[in-house]
């Protein structure tokens, strides 16, 4: 009986997770320009809110470094690196200027 009950305990967790991620999505994205919402759907549920976390972090400061990135998603910088270039890769992130003094352009 035990079993059943944690099985049942971690169903319940499970699910507030998913309703939470879904309300955390839902109310970033409408911050995004439109091609970057868009593009947000490619990813399942907890990979969309690193995603956004680090979308969001751009649209409010094009400057931001990697380092600090890292530390807004809760991601290692190799993670953020990673969707950096999905983003380029899709067409909605730029970099403009040097890797040192440039920005980050979402479209």
């Amino acid at each position: 009986m035990k079993a059943e009950e944690e099985g049942q305990h971690q169903v319940a967790q499970d699910t507030e997770t998913v309703t939470k991620v879904k309300n955390v999505t839902e109310n970033v994205t409408e911050n995004l320009p439109e091609g970057a919402s868009v593009f947000l759907m490619n990813y399942s549920n907890i990979k969309r809110v690193t995603a956004a976390k680090i979308m969001v972090a751009i649209v409010s400061n094009g400057t931001i470094t990697i380092p600090k990135l890292a530390e807004i998603s809760e991601a290692s910088e190799r993670t953020v690196k990673r969707y950096l270039k999905e983003f380029q890769d899709g067409n909605i992130l730029k970099r403009e200027g040097s890797d040192t003094s440039g920005r980050w352009i979402l479209s």
